[in-house]
């Protein structure tokens, strides 16, 4: 699944303003199922373990896949791969790049 591939903590660093983390963690859904109830549910289960910090993190922060930096700079740490203007077709790149190296 290609959202797999993209799992892990993305950081952006706007031109203006402070670092955002962003976690990416596929879920697969199960046939029929709502996407909206599955967010939801989701994000239930995120803020009651915010208000109270026990028990198991249901996403924990992973390793940083990729860092993008405004106007469009990019660096993957799987492949290595620096991108001075980050376009679909050097997204791609990437994204074949990483499968490449799981096989």
């Amino acid at each position: 699944m290609f959202a797999d591939l993209e799992a892990g903590t993305h950081l952006w660093f706007p031109e203006h303003a402070a670092f955002v983390p962003l976690r990416v963690v596929p879920m697969p859904l199960a046939d029929g199922e709502d996407i909206g109830s599955r967010i939801a549910e989701t994000m239930r289960a995120e803020e009651a373990w915010s208000r109270t910090r026990t028990g198991r993190e249901p996403f924990p922060w992973k390793p940083v896949v990729r860092i993008y930096a405004d106007p469009g700079r990019s660096l993957d740490f799987r492949t290595g791969i620096a991108i001075a203007e980050l376009t679909a077709e050097k997204f791609r790149t990437i994204v074949l790049s990483t499968l490449i190296r799981q096989a």
